[in-house]
């Protein structure tokens, strides 16, 4: 897992440090979440596998491991432990965003897959009281669900998006329903799909205007899509396209709102106009006034 950099507002990019090293040679890193704390400490939850060169379903996943710069990405250093496996004996993958709740404790959603079941996974709220050291107190928002993400509503109250996985084959869902906890996380109640088909995985953001920001990869189409929220995401406007970028492999964009309001957009695509060829793109725009 790479640190990139950029001191423009998002036009240019620089490598900053590797954030987490693969532990050998044959394994990688290619599960994450990445967050601050209140303290500026950059945290980076990662995990993969130990014999990434074989085929898929041969391949051994490793643990997560926990790393954290003090210093804004420039040097980084294994500090803390994350739970090898959660209830149910189920191994836990990290992914989207590290967030603050309003108590200052750090939440992260995981998510678990079933060895003994084809394609029967789960997504778990974790917290760390201790600034990303330790993490624990593993509570399931859903069924058939993997990567998700978290946004603190104020209080007790979170928004969860997530990705789906069990439907009919050949596709096993990729819809981005949503749920809601008033009770910090304990219980959580599903509000339906948000974006339908091949529109995944997605990325949550508080505005500076208070509105709420969903961003996602459409893979029916080729683009990055936004839709924003008013009323803490109890409807939603139509989706805006913000970007297009060729067919098939797309999308997982991470939003930022920078403090002169531009909105930056980071994702990856197998093709656009940026480049031909896998590559890792940035779009900076302002978000309408309107809905």
């Amino acid at each position: 897992m790479d640190c990139w950099a950029s001191t423009d507002s998002g036009r240019t990019w620089t490598l900053r440090a590797t954030a987490a090293a693969r532990p050998h040679k044959t394994a990688n890193y290619c599960h994450w979440a990445s967050g601050l704390t209140e303290q500026g400490e950059l945290f980076v939850l990662a995990s993969g596998m130990d014999d990434a060169a074989k085929e898929q379903g041969q391949r051994k996943p490793n643990a997560v491991r926990v790393f954290c710069s003090g210093d804004s990405g420039k040097t980084w250093v294994a500090k803390g432990e994350f739970p090898e496996r959660l209830p149910g004996e189920l191994k836990p993958y990290p992914f989207g965003s590290i967030v603050t709740g309003s108590d200052h404790t750090l939440w992260t959603v995981v998510y678990t897959v079933d060895e003994e079941r084809k394609n029967a996974e789960a997504a778990w709220m974790m917290t760390s009281r201790d600034d990303g050291r330790s993490w624990g107190n593993a509570v399931k928002v859903a069924d058939s669900i993997n990567e998700s993400v978290l946004l603190s509503l104020g209080g007790k109250s979170w928004l969860c998006l997530a990705r789906t996985t069990e439907k009919p084959a050949p596709e096993f869902g990729q819809e981005l329903p949503q749920f809601r906890s008033a009770d910090d996380g304990k219980t959580w109640s599903d509000e339906g799909v948000k974006a339908g088909y091949h529109q995944h995985p997605p990325h949550l953001l508080r505005l500076k205007d208070n509105r709420l920001m969903l961003t996602y990869g459409n893979r029916r189409n080729g683009g990055i899509e936004a839709r924003l929220s008013s009323d803490e995401g109890k409807t939603w406007a139509p989706p805006r396209r913000v970007f297009t970028t060729g067919p098939g492999d797309m999308g997982y964009p991470s939003t930022a709102q920078l403090s002169d309001g531009l909105v930056v957009n980071v994702f990856y695509a197998h093709q656009s106009k940026l480049h031909d060829g896998y590559h890792m793109g940035a779009i900076g725009w302002q978000a309408p006034a309107d809905r």
